[in-house]
């Protein structure tokens, strides 16, 4: 029944009508006991006598009343009388988030505002086993002053036990499994499909409000309740950069993890989502640094570095059962030692604990070497071009790689060099990708690379540890006698561990494999080891600590924001680098005037996939956060429709018939192959094989190329049989292959140093391939066999050219239009169709600042 103004409940008055709603009716009301204007919510007469709808009204009230958290709505009263039943509540001025939108999207940082105050309030709910289960801009109220209030907890369900001490006793159970409730639009795909929810389906909720605020349209809408179910469960909605380009990536990022359709792939608390959010708000403040982090940097850099450090010290993070929570004391402080646009590889303190020396490339990724001194206001470029720096002695002698080659990451190779900051390298051993100083100065710990293997050496000469995959980041311990280091299983892909070895050879492994690792250093001491690496993402690195006998603490770190870390000085002072990655893809196909941007979460892997022969569908890994750590297989129509993501593991070629693919399972290495359409996946034996990567497919879909090894023996590539997995050695051994001709009966073969040949599978004789050489990325065959497809690795333009088999003429048949070539690392083009009419590349940028923290507990 309606109230009518001047009718009374208890102590309260009517004023007037609020609002109606299918679970109430909300009346302004006054308490006249303690003269305060309130809001009072009923229960319809229909509904009153409704066991059920009593029980969740009921419920409601308890769980608002077990709350008390300033983004809640507060609950003051309960009772009935007269058959009425009601709720007495704090009365709101101002607006449902539902009006707001009316007029629109709104800015980004008042968006964030909304969702970070949503979270905290969801958080405090769900600390109290509670899960609101209908969010959606109904109820959420924007007030006047700003704040924000989460409404209506009508199908709020507990779902675990609450100490009594905490929580009001709350116990009913609104539905079982089975029973869909919610708004359609908003539920989370678990609530769409009537099975068991609990806090993860409100931040699935929360990416659907979050995502409207930004674009002003819903992420999933549909032309019936049905069909928005439907897209609940199946589709993805649009890239945020199409309502609006100036989003940054990082927010898409959080966004498209908060809709992730398994909720273990979304954050695991509403709490760690408020500090993602935070981190992009607070990134782009302005605070001002405390006194004693004056620097030489320009006041507006400092003020930025300064609020990193309030959104990191608010963000320790606790990552399995590896690490502790820590406490970062405000007293941290961050100062910019570049300030122009580039891409800082690799950096070190001199002896002096402030004097910085780093490689970095303004625009490609050819490396240039830099100093930044005590007294300076800017880095100064020395030395000769194409030098990167790998280590300084405690003499201040540097060791450098000269004619550096970029294989990847941070990674180059070229010849081992000594110099000091104002000489000349000289030259000492060739083939060198990493090395690091002895505390002495009179040695160094080295990575050769011999054949497909990498060869940790120290000193010079005595080698430690061998690797199939690669070995980075090598650094000696402060007593001489140990060297740290990070073994990656995949060649010159950053996921791995980080191990010790000693003198005698014998090597420890102190973390877990992470999903990226890169930088390592000692601290003085030689007990503990700082390092950076992340578990799911290029965002979610930052750096940590690992004592030698295997305990690691979280040191600092935001979501959203990528830490390196290079160098830890005798004064306990840090130098590493905040990294703004986007990974991206593009494809041009016949008929088109323009390339087509396929860029996904902004992480796109950089290797295998491509198009299908006929144009239609793009194959790629899908190296985002919220892919996990072991990737994902994913493919989309060339028409920029959302992706499917078909499994766990890196995408490496479409069959023929354009039907499966064929990807390489991460975590144990292995072959797995996924069917396009309805299907299982089906995992290949690989036999005796170890370190198992695919190469692609024969022309009749019923046989693959894989390489590996066996123990004992050296690499080699293998035909494999797709219905019985029978292996057939197919090259020599150690050798790699590229891709296959079109008649099955040639395939590129790649000597160790990358040296391009022809195999004939037949005949089994190699022979040289005139007009190419190692620095040659060689993409494709043309469809008759006589032409191959290449491109120079190095090649940051992007041009795409025509290798004439029979005469090794070279001809441009394209030349590529990133969007953007600021900071621009690498542009690789993965597939060619239609005999060059047609083309797909991914991208690579890596924007950088390198940092010096001073005040980083230890």
């Amino acid at each position: 029944m309606s109230l009518s103004a001047g009718q009374r409940l208890g102590s309260y008055e009517i004023l007037a009508l609020l609002g109606a709603g299918g679970m109430g009716e909300v009346y302004r009301a006054r308490d006249t006991k303690l003269q305060r204007d309130v809001a009072i919510k009923i229960v319809p007469a229909a509904l009153a006598g409704d066991p059920v709808a009593r029980a969740r009204f009921d419920a409601e009230s308890r769980a608002v009343a077990a709350l008390s958290h300033p983004n809640v709505i507060a609950i003051f009263d309960a009772g009935s009388e007269g058959g009425v039943v009601y709720a007495v509540t704090e009365l709101l001025e101002g607006k449902t988030l539902r009006d707001v939108l009316k007029d629109g999207p709104l800015p980004v940082r008042r968006a964030i505002d909304v969702a970070v105050q949503v979270a905290s309030g969801l958080s405090a709910a769900h600390a109290q086993g509670i899960t609101h289960r209908d969010l959606k801009p109904e109820n959420i109220f924007v007030m006047r002053d700003g704040r924000v209030k989460v409404l209506d907890f009508g199908l709020a369900k507990v779902v675990e036990p609450v100490p009594e001490s905490k929580s009001v006793a709350a116990t009913y159970t609104p539905t079982s499994p089975g029973v869909v409730l919610g708004t359609v639009g908003y539920m989370s795909p678990e609530q769409v499909r009537a099975r068991p929810v609990d806090h993860r389906s409100d931040i699935f909720s929360l990416g659907a409000v979050l995502y409207e605020m930004l674009t002003g349209t819903r992420a999933f809408s549909g032309a019936s309740a049905v069909e928005t179910m439907n897209a609940i469960i199946t589709a993805e909605p649009p890239e945020l950069a199409r309502s609006n380009a100036a989003l940054p990536p990082a927010l898409d990022r959080i966004v498209r993890r908060c809709l992730e359709k398994e909720p273990e792939q979304r954050f695991e608390s509403a709490r760690d989502l408020g500090f993602a959010l935070e981190a992009i708000s607070t990134s782009s403040a302005s605070v001002a640094l405390p006194a004693a982090a004056a620097t030489a940097a320009p006041r507006r850099q400092r003020a930025m570095m300064a609020a990193l450090v309030l959104a990191a010290a608010a963000a320790g993070v606790v990552a399995g059962r590896f690490t502790a929570p820590v406490v970062v004391p405000q007293t941290v402080t961050f100062e910019s030692k570049t300030f122009d646009p580039m891409t800082v590889f690799n950096g070190r303190f001199g002896p002096d604990g402030e004097t910085v020396v780093f490689s970095a490339a303004s625009a490609g990724r050819t490396p240039d070497l830099y100093v930044f001194r005590p007294d300076g206001v800017a880095p100064q470029r020395f030395g000769p071009p194409k030098t990167h720096l790998l280590s300084i002695s405690s003499s201040g002698e540097l060791a450098v790689l000269t004619n550096a080659e970029y294989i990847g990451h941070r990674l180059f190779r070229g010849t081992l060099a000594r110099m000091r900051l104002e000489g000349t390298p000289r030259p000492w051993l060739e083939n060198v990708r990493e090395a690091d100083w002895s505390p002495d100065g009179s040695t160094l710990a080295i990575v050769r690379e011999v054949g497909l293997r990498d060869q940790l050496e120290y000193p010079i000469g005595k080698t430690l540890y061998t690797v199939s995959g690669y070995i980075s980041d090598v650094r000696v311990s402060p007593d001489g006698e140990r060297v740290a280091f990070f073994e990656h299983p995949i060649r010159f892909d950053d996921r791995g561990w980080l191990k010790v070895a000693d003198k005698t050879g014998s090597v420890k492994t102190l973390t877990p494999e992470y999903w990226g690792a890169e930088g390592i250093a000692w601290t003085s001491d030689g007990k503990r080891i700082v390092y950076a690496a992340g578990e799911k993402g290029w965002d979610s690195f930052y750096p940590r600590v690992v004592t030698t006998d295997g305990t690691i603490r979280s040191s600092f770190g935001v979501s959203g924001i990528g830490m390196f870390l290079f160098d830890v000085s005798p004064k306990s002072t840090w130098l590493l680098t905040r990294n703004d990655d986007e990974r991206g893809a593009r494809a041009f196909l016949p008929g088109d005037t323009e390339e087509r941007e396929l860029t996904w979460l902004g992480s796109v892997g950089g290797l295998g996939g491509g198009l299908s022969p006929s144009g239609r569908l793009y194959l790629f890994t899908d190296e985002s956060e919220s892919a996990g750590p072991t990737y994902a297989v994913s493919i989309r129509n060339t028409d920029r429709s959302p992706p499917v993501r078909l499994g766990p593991g890196g995408a490496v070629a479409l069959s023929p018939d354009e039907t499966r693919v064929l990807a390489d399972r991460i975590t144990p290495p292995g072959t797995i192959i996924y069917s396009v359409g309805a299907g299982e996946a089906v995992e290949l034996s690989n036999g005796a094989l170890t370190s198992v990567n695919s190469r692609g497919w024969f022309s009749d879909g019923r046989r693959i190329v894989v390489c590996g090894r066996e123990a004992s023996k050296p690499f080699r590539c293998y035909q494999q049989d797709v219905a019985s997995a029978a292996l057939t050695p197919l090259t020599p051994e150690n050798y790699d292959v590229g891709p296959l001709s079109p008649d099955d009966r040639t395939i590129v073969l790649l000597a160790p140093n990358d040296t391009p040949g022809l195999f004939d599978l037949e005949s089994k004789s190699a022979r040289p391939l005139a007009g190419a050489g190692a620095a040659d990325n060689i993409v494709a065959w043309s469809s008759d066999g006589r032409s191959l497809f290449v491109q120079k690795r190095d090649d940051t333009v992007g041009r795409l050219e025509r290798l004439e088999v029979a005469t090794g003429r070279r001809t441009q048949v394209r030349e590529l239009k990133p969007p953007d070539r600021t900071t621009l690392m690498r542009v690789r083009i993965g597939s060619v169709i239609g005999d060059g009419a047609g083309y797909s590349y991914t991208y690579w940028k890596r924007p950088s600042r390198l940092l010096v923290a001073r005040g980083v507990p230890q």
